[in-house]
């Protein structure tokens, strides 16, 4: 993985990434960002999801999908990869959202059939078109009944 090319302030500590981690890193950063990458989820009404979320929402979307549970799940779960981290200053390269996208994939995949392992699950990692938007990144999951 060239890291270098993902992180533009690695070049500053050496290209180490662990020096860098030690700078600019804190336990409750990294306990923090755990929450995204190792998530916690919820079986409500026979659906997977992401938490937190609204069970008055669920119950509105669930109605509006004619009672398609694993479309309802696709619609609660779903992540749009640049604002997990919240900040619209921040700037992202199409490059570093789909190493994110792809992380995250795998992770919840992994912590999903570790918590499901009888259930069919589905994570879905859209990167938009040729000219996406940053904003097309997203990531979500569903149950395949």
């Amino acid at each position: 993985m060239n890291y270098q090319f993902l992180i533009s302030e690695l070049k500053d500590y050496n290209n180490d990434i662990s020096v860098y981690l030690s700078y600019i890193a804190s336990h409750q950063h990294a306990i923090a960002y755990s929450t995204i990458f190792w998530p916690q989820f919820e079986c409500y009404c026979d659906s997977i999801l992401l938490e937190p979320f609204s069970t008055e929402k669920y119950k509105d979307f669930l109605v509006a999908n004619n009672g398609d549970k694993s479309c309802v799940e696709k619609i609660i779960n779903h992540r749009h990869i640049k604002e997990i981290w919240g900040n619209p200053d921040l700037s992202a390269t199409v490059e570093q959202l789909t190493h994110l996208g792809n992380l995250l994939k795998e992770m919840w995949q992994c912590k999903l059939k570790e918590n499901f392992p009888n259930r069919k699950m589905i994570v879905h990692f859209y990167k938009g078109g040729t000219h996406a938007d940053l904003l097309d990144f997203q990531i979500t999951f569903w149950s395949e009944r």
